[in-house]
């Protein structure tokens, strides 16, 4: 993840600790780590040029991953574990993206 651009590596940090605050409510919305990177992982995952074969090849470890991003976020960013760290993920996110244009 530290190979990542900046903006993106906040984007996914903080993508990550949403997902992970969703999925704490699983028994109210059904929305578990595994269904979650169902949804996203396409998104996050997904390589630039991939054909729809590939990505659908590839979809399988790309769920896997996510998922168990969501469910060790805590571990994975310590930093965004407590509602105010989210929020300050926020502001560096906005912050970056108004430097960036």
């Amino acid at each position: 993840m530290n190979s990542l651009p900046p903006i993106n590596n906040l984007v996914l940090r903080y993508l990550i600790v949403f997902l992970a605050r969703v999925a704490s409510y699983q028994a109210i919305n059904m929305m578990t780590p595994q269904n979650l990177s169902i949804v996203f992982s396409p998104n996050i995952m997904r390589k630039k040029d991939a054909s729809m074969i590939e990505a659908m090849m590839q979809s399988k470890v790309a769920n896997t991953i996510v998922s168990n991003m969501i469910e060790w976020a805590v571990n994975l960013f310590p930093e965004g574990a407590s509602v105010r760290a989210s929020s300050d993920l926020h502001q560096q996110v906005l912050a970056l993206m108004l430097n960036d244009h």
